[in-house]
């Protein structure tokens, strides 16, 4: 059935097919003429209904779909024009679709409110048809009005502006929240369901799948027939309900017709009642696990199926995406089907719509407009053209992306409503309809909205746009309030003698003007400081001149705050305008109480201002490299990083020292301006060029990094979504992992060799296009269109989880050598004939066809063989058949995976234990299919055949083993020398710490175990123990209750997933004590009573998260916290 049920647009044609007058004809007739099966065909002789149908002359077809039609008639005693909405024939859908067609006519009829549909009439006609009657309304969708907007439509973009569009918004959100206070909830709000009439009405339709708070959902009784040719008990008895006749003596009548049954008159008034309600018929067969709603705007309880978490902050979700599709022109929520859409509404995958702005420029000033106080007039001209700006709301960039937002630009404010609205847990959402309304409404009004968090200088602008007349004449004069008071002052006393009519325009003009001098003054005072970090902000991307500007009006607005007098000292310094710097720390000192820190820093700083002064002035005023290079060492040794870093490369003489005083910077900087970040979960490091790596997520916000001369930055597990200061930067490896980036742009003119954005929000790579990256992980990602690659120097590119489909753009990368397809849509190999691939993963695809590898230089293929249905013979001819030293290995029939391990050297306490020679270790965990496929038992006790297999002996794991040794023997690919096994503890502990010496392999935070670890947090399914151990982490959350996907988590540095969490592992050797000397390797003694295990396990707290953690059970134990992985290694 159509979403727009009772919509007819004049300006779209009627399908030919349907274009035919039925002037008369009752709806029976109709739909016979029409060739559509009515119920009279198949129930013949019935009895005659209770409705005389012949009172509607039907004139046409207004929408069709699979069970019902929606006529647009003529009501011969009323005399007017309706829509009926027929269901066909009710014995060829389910009883649970019948009664939802008769819920939507009750429902949508008790709705009694302007902007909900009226519902005219219910009832069946002499043929059996269930039908209701409504308002016929001309109009359009506002799916229809965005429609015409994204086309440039000049008639759309003339009639619908945002502001427009928001109050067509609100008038639906009025009708949604009546709804609500009636206990109803739509489950199916969309542009398409909002209805804006010829004369301005707006409708919300299609209440045919809502939800009556407080009352369970059911359907048929379980075990019915229904379907072509049955007639459900349920669907007989609703027919006959509606047409008067008697029910069967064991059930409750629900018909409106029956004198016996429940009517509306005996209704609270906030009470809906349906078929549904009541009656002794089980009818309330829950719906979990169906999913109702259309996907691109579907809350994320909706999305999961779960009916009892529905409630009205679903359809609070559902107008968020309306909001955002006004705002963008687009749904929130994008997807290659149904399922990848829902998936997207369940991981949360939306990007905020102010992030579909274009960059503005900065606008940098000048050294001869560089503001200064030197005179009252100098602040005030520049706080007249700051206020102007504001009050006129000018655009920052002419580019119309958006042409029906102001300046072609989203508002911030809208954009955090909608993602407010939109947010992925229901308690983070505007809880009620209305709080989501005054937001609107808010904005509309020139006040700040709560979804902000508006500080006092958003307020204070906005406070001058809505009173652009006052602050007009207010605007010259901001900073000295002494002489807008004396001018608000004369200009009472001219007007002391005029008539009282004038006078009382005066007082109301003055009211007006007292009250906005009044919140100038108080909020000057609260805007200032934010001003002053406003400045550090523009600091930290070393944009010094509007850093100056902005410093300068914080103490225009404040002339008492003294750290906006010593910042703007400080930046005077490093322009080298000592004068004008010793001045503002005079004016530091002076506010500073005297003793204080404050008053002997700018005490000392403004001696420091004079004497570069006097030197300077001896020159000649010329700048010299010499007093450069002296003042960047002076505020250097003050801790002012910045702008001594700004001074040493100005000076052009390198700074003594191996460490770079911008990442000095940064790092300062990055704690300052991310919250709860400390200077331990930052690791920089300067070998080889400048690295830095953090974990995080309490990291956000990066425009520190801003101008420092990194060349690899690690942010895998940060909150980070702009990229914008990394423009410029010489980085040439940015792993980016885990993080929100969703925009790409930033990374365009760098020159990166390899970036990792596997589990990012990325969808679109075309800014890559012109990048010399060599090696790409865009795993779990959006992104489906490779053809930006094609000139890429590729050597190295992971699509696993991605919906790409077509790989014939990786043709021409004829130095690829690494490409893993797990997981992708990818059917068709033959891109990939002549290009020099080693290593291949083709798990879960749909490829069946292997033929075009066979050529390929494969030393690595991964596949599923039960997909595979051409080409499974050529790979025993590949040269990945047997392992190859140094290569990674895969049994390919059984999938599991291997990586190489060369012979070394590890510290265990200071010990020297060597490995004397090369090996494969698992690349994860043993999964429960892989147990499965050999062993034909699992014993797990979380069972997914993803997970890892647990619940096993350390007989069973030697025994899985033994049995893979033979199978690989049996097919002549087992090295000599060689067998599969469980590693010894020499090689699990030399394979986990992959050649780190601190005790975990990420480095020295601590913190950062939450994305390369399982482990005891918030999720945990447990309750927490009286154990010091078994109390849960609540700093992190997984989303994991217990046991995880392998691989679910980030790698190790040698591609080893889950040596930490997850399950504890179940090694080679008895258990001992740790050696006392070095040694070779290593077994354990010869005998014992419990075997070692290795690496904590999901139910352990992070701390246990270890390279050298170790334990040991009898071999004959059995947990679900304990696995297994396996090693190919010398017998």
């Amino acid at each position: 059935m159509s979403d727009n049920d009772t919509t007819h647009n004049p300006e779209t044609p009627t399908r030919p097919e349907l274009q035919f007058a039925a002037g008369g004809a009752t709806i029976s007739d109709y739909l016979r003429q029409r060739g559509l099966r009515t119920a009279a065909d198949s129930t013949a002789g019935a009895a005659p209904g209770n409705t005389d149908t012949r009172r509607y002359e039907v004139d046409q077809v207004v929408a069709q779909g699979g069970m019902g039609v929606v006529l647009a008639a003529q009501d011969v005693n009323c005399r007017r024009t309706v829509a009926v909405k027929v269901l066909l024939d009710p014995d060829q859908v389910s009883s649970d679709d019948m009664l939802r067609f008769i819920e939507e006519a009750q429902i949508t009829a008790q709705l009694e409110h302007p902007g909900i549909i009226p519902v005219y009439e219910l009832g069946v006609d002499a043929a059996g048809h269930v039908f209701y009657s409504m308002k016929y309304v001309k109009g359009v969708t506002l799916y229809d009005i965005l429609s015409g907007i994204h086309k440039r439509q000049p008639a759309m973009l003339a009639k619908y502006p945002l502001n427009r569009l928001l109050n067509i918004f609100l008038r639906a959100s009025e009708a949604v929240a009546f709804a609500h206070s009636k206990g109803v909830v739509h489950r199916d709000l969309k542009p398409e369901n909002i209805m804006v009439g010829e004369f301005g009405e707006v409708l919300v339709l299609d209440w045919g799948i809502a939800k009556v708070l407080g009352r369970d959902e059911g359907r048929g009784t379980r075990g019915e027939e229904t379907g072509p040719g049955k007639t459900s008990t349920t669907s007989r008895l609703r027919r006959r309900d509606l047409q008067g006749q008697a029910p069967p003596p064991d059930s409750q009548p629900h018909s409106l017709t029956n004198p016996r049954a429940h009517t509306l008159a005996h209704q609270s008034s906030t009470t809906i009642e349906s078929v549904r309600s009541g009656g002794a018929m089980d009818l309330r067969v829950t719906l979990d696990g169906e999913v109702k709603g259309t996907p691109l705007f579907m809350a994320p309880e909706q999305a999961e199926g779960n009916v009892d978490k529905i409630d009205r902050r679903t359809d609070v979700y559902a107008l968020g995406g309306i909001l955002y599709n006004i705002l963008t022109l687009r749904p929130p929520i994008e997807g290659y089907s149904s399922d990848e859409a829902i998936t997207n509404v369940l991981q949360g995958n939306i990007v905020p719509p102010a992030t579909l702005n274009q960059p503005s420029a900065t606008v940098r000033m000048p050294p001869s407009t560089r503001p200064t106080v030197r005179s009252t007039r100098d602040l005030a001209r520049h706080a007249s053209d700051a206020y102007r700006k504001a009050a006129v709301d000018e655009p920052e960039t002419e580019t119309e992306t958006l042409p029906h937002c102001p300046g072609g630009r989203i508002p911030e404010a809208l954009s955090a409503v909608a993602m407010k609205a939109l947010a992925h847990a229901p308690k983070d959402r505007y809880q009620t309809v209305q709080a989501l309304q005054h937001d609107i409404e808010a904005y509309q009004a020139g006040f700040a909205t709560s979804a902000e968090d508006a500080g006092a200088m958003r307020q204070l602008w906005l406070l001058v746009r809505r009173r652009r007349v006052e602050f007009t004449s207010l605007a010259a004069a901001l900073a000295v309030i002494l002489a807008l008071s004396a001018l608000f002052v004369s200009r009472l006393a001219r007007e002391k003698g005029e008539a009282v009519r004038a006078r009382r325009q005066a007082e109301a003009r003055a009211k007006e003007t007292e009250e906005a001098r009044a919140a100038v003054l108080r909020l000057s005072a609260q805007a200032a400081p934010e001003f002053v970090t406003k400045t550090r902000k523009l600091m930290d991307l070393k944009a010094w001149d509007e850093a100056l500007a902005t410093v300068t009006m914080a103490v225009g607005l404040d002339p008492t705050l003294w750290e906006a007098w010593f910042l703007k000292g400080i930046l005077e310094l490093g322009n080298q305008d000592f004068s004008q710097a010793g001045e503002s720390f005079t004016s530091a000192c002076r506010i500073a109480p005297t003793g204080s820190p404050e008053h002997r820093k700018s005490a000392m700083y403004s001696e420091l201002a004079r004497k570069c002064a006097n030197i300077a002035e001896t020159s000649g005023g010329r700048k010299s490299n010499d007093i450069t290079y002296a003042l960047a060492r002076a505020l250097e040794q003050a801790e002012e990083y910045l702008v001594s870093a700004r001074l040493y490369r100005e000076s052009g003489k390198e700074r003594p020292g191996a460490f770079s005083i911008e990442m000095v910077a940064a790092v300062k900087g990055l704690q300052a301006a991310n919250r709860g970040l400390q200077a331990e979960h930052l690791r920089v490091r300067e070998i080889d060029g400048v690295s830095l790596a953090c974990h995080r997520d309490t990291l956000v916000d990066i425009a520190p990094l801003t101008g420092t001369p990194l060349t690899h930055l690690d942010l895998r597990g940060t909150r980070v979504r702009n990229l914008k200061p990394l423009h410029g930067l010489p980085l040439t490896e940015l792993r980016l992992g885990r993080t929100l980036v969703s925009d790409l742009r930033p990374l365009a003119e760098l020159h990166l060799t390899l970036l990792d954005l596997h589990k990012t929000k990325v969808t679109d790579i075309s800014p890559l296009a012109e990048l010399p990256i060599e090696e790409l992980d865009l795993a779990g990602t959006g992104v489906k269109n490779l053809r930006p690659l094609a000139k890429l120097p590729l050597r190295r590119l992971v699509l696993a989880g991605t919906p790409v489909a077509d790989i014939s753009a990786l043709h021409d990368l004829h130095q690829l050598e690494f490409l893993d397809l797990h997981q992708t849509l990818v059917t068709d190999l033959r891109p990939l004939i002549g290009l020099p691939l080693k290593e291949l993963r083709l798990t879960e695809t749909p490829v069946t066809d292997l033929t075009p590898l066979a050529d390929l230089p494969l030393e690595s293929l991964t596949i599923t063989p039960a997909d595979i249905k051409k080409g499974l013979d050529l790979v025993r001819h590949l040269p990945c058949a047997k392992p190859i030293v140094g290569m990674p290995w895969a049994v390919w029939d059984v999938g599991i995976e291997f990586v190489p391990i060369a012979a070394g050297v590890f510290l265990r306490d200071s010990l020297e234990i060597h490995l004397e020679h090369a090996f494969w270790m698992g690349r994860c965990e043993v999964t429960q299919a892989q147990y499965q496929a050999l062993m034909n038992a699992n014993p797990s006790a979380n069972r997914n055949d993803s997970f890892p297999v647990e619940t096993v002996t350390w007989f069973q794991a030697d025994e899985f083993c033994r049995k893979l040794t033979q199978h690989e023997e049996d097919a002549g690919r087992l090295p000599d020398g060689y067998v599969y096994r469980l590693p010894t503890e020499a090689e699990w502990e030399y394979s986990c710490r992959a050649g780190t010496t601190i005790p975990q392999f990420f480095g020295t935070d601590p913190g950062a175990v939450s994305i390369f670890a399982n482990f005891r947090d918030k999720s945990f399914e447990q309750p927490d123990g009286d154990k010091d151990w078994s109390v849960k982490d609540k700093d992190y959350d997984d989303g994991f209750p217990n046991l995880a996907p392998i691989g679910s988590f980030e790698p190790n540095p040698w591609g080893l997933y889950d040596m930490y969490g997850n399950v504890r592992e179940w090694c080679l050797d008895w258990y001992a004590d740790s050696p006392k000397e070095g040694q070779s390797d290593p077994r354990g003694p010869d005998t014992g009573d419990a075997r070692v295990e290795r690496g904590s396990h999901w139910a352990c707290p992070s701390r246990w998260c270890r390279s050298d953690w170790r334990s040991n059970d009898p071999p004959d134990k059995t947990s679900s916290c304990i696995g297994f992985r396996v090693v190919l290694a010398p017998k």
